[in-house]
């Protein structure tokens, strides 16, 4: 009887090891819920061999994955492991990705993401939208600044983008005594040509006129439409003798700028006023004030060619006063425009 009354040891061995390894396990589960506040090693797996070691691993891959998951890529892993491996590689992902993140934010839309699946698709995706959308930005304000500066009939620069530019190159020749010239010059019999032919004609023969004076012009002469029928055009480095030989062969060439029109040809001619600037002894006067000079020594010039004829070309002195009140007050509209 008293046998049969005592469980047998074979039971109990068993019955102790279910209640171990489940304590293990609660243990084990204890740590994955809460990596950041492990639960201590109760003191019946004390005897359990390799269970701390694995516990210790447990806690480190568990804090590191929370610790990943909160955006924290500065985290050390020494944990070795499949496990432990893929969360490495995805921390490296990680911080490349965030790397290429500062890259677009920089302007560099060339970014792009191959190993992270889905989101690489929508990161592309992204980044070519983006360099797509900065590429028309671009393009869209290259646009609006060339229509800032430019005549929109002509294509020639507008006469405040002038100024600008003049002032800049009169402080330059003031700074470094060096010479600088100015031409005016006006279409002639213009306004007969829109009465004749009407202002469809007149708007062609302003348009094949600029492009006939930009092919003798340089590469660092500035040219503008001044208004209406009239141009100018500033000349670095060039004295008086060269500055009438540039309006003479611009005169020259105009003479034969041809209009095709219906009833035949039109031809066109022009008129020219040259002054320079090359007096620099004794000068006192401001690079702003020797613009203004020169402008308006080069209308005066230019209302000489008018009445002497047209279809000439004529030079006038930087300090030759004797055209006073003469012009059509290239010096007002200039102080108007910039």
């Amino acid at each position: 009887m008293d046998a049969m009354t005592h469980e047998k040891p074979g039971r109990r061995d068993t019955a102790r090891e279910r209640e171990t390894a489940s304590l293990v396990v609660r243990y084990l589960a204890g740590i994955v819920h809460d990596p950041l506040s492990p639960p201590p090693l109760p003191p019946q797996l004390e005897g359990v061999e390799g269970l701390r070691e694995l516990a210790a691993s447990l806690v480190e891959v568990s804090a590191f994955a929370v610790r990943l998951a909160g955006g924290d890529l500065s985290g050390t892993l020494p944990v070795r492991g499949a496990f432990a491996g893929a969360l490495k590689m995805l921390q490296a992902n990680l911080r490349h990705l965030a790397w290429q993140a500062s890259r677009v934010a920089e302007g560099d839309f060339s970014q792009r993401v191959e190993f992270m699946g889905e989101f690489s698709q929508a990161f592309n995706a992204m980044a070519y939208k983006l360099d797509q959308s900065q590429a028309a930005l671009r393009a869209s304000e290259s646009k609006y600044r060339q229509l800032a500066i430019t005549d929109s009939l002509t294509g020639l620069y507008n006469l405040r983008y002038f100024f600008a530019i003049a002032e800049k190159e009169f402080r330059r020749a003031l700074r470094h005594r060096r010479p600088v010239s100015v031409i005016m010059l006006d279409i002639d019999n213009f306004k007969a040509i829109n009465d004749r032919h009407g202002h469809a004609v007149g708007d062609t023969v302003l348009r094949e006129f600029s492009v006939n004076l930009t092919r003798v012009l340089r590469g660092a002469d500035v040219l503008a439409r001044y208004g209406g029928e009239e141009f100018i055009v500033l000349l670095p480095e060039t004295g008086p003798e060269a500055g009438v030989a540039v309006a003479a062969k611009l005169r020259k060439n105009v003479e034969g700028c041809f209009i095709g029109l219906e009833s035949g040809c039109l031809n066109i001619t022009a008129s020219f006023g040259v002054s320079s600037f090359a007096a620099f002894s004794g000068n006192r006067l401001t690079a702003a004030e020797i613009m203004e000079q020169t402008v308006k020594r080069a209308d005066q010039a230019l209302y000489r060619s008018k009445n002497a004829g047209k279809n000439r070309v004529t030079y006038l002195e930087f300090g030759d006063a004797s055209a006073d009140g003469q012009g059509v007050g290239a010096s007002r509209k200039m102080r108007n425009t910039i």
